[in-house]
């Protein structure tokens, strides 16, 4: 699982696009859900400075119609993705299932599906 998160984050550097961008944003909500059902706090540091870095990133690319990242994302997405991959790790199967649920709601709310790739069960 941590070398999934880990190229997640390595193709949103390389080629940063909407789909490399979701995919990011699924493992973090996925993360910070499933620690919030379990209610640990262990992580929260590092899921939400990784999320407010990916709103950055979310509100540009509404303003320019482009995915990007200011370097200052990279360093806070680089520095965080140890800790997250251990929180996704941490978590019970029956956490992550409802968290990747839940975030899955959330993305369609707003029109995203995810592709069929990227809805493979993290637990």
């Amino acid at each position: 699982m941590q070398l999934r998160l880990f190229d997640a984050i390595a193709r949103l550097f390389l080629d940063p696009s909407e789909e490399s961008f979701i995919a990011v944003y699924h493992l973090v909500a996925t993360a910070r859900h499933a620690m919030a059902i379990q209610r640990v706090t262990d992580f929260d540091v590092q899921i939400r400075s990784a999320q407010l870095a990916l709103d950055d990133i979310a509100a540009r690319a509404e303003q320019t119609g482009e995915v990007a990242l200011y370097q200052l994302e990279r360093k806070t997405l680089r520095a965080a993705a140890p800790q997250i991959a251990a929180a996704i790790e941490a978590a019970s199967p029956i956490a992550l299932t409802a968290a990747q649920d839940r975030v899955m709601a959330e993305l369609a709310v707003h029109g995203i599906a995810m592709p069929t790739h990227a809805t493979e069960t993290l637990a």
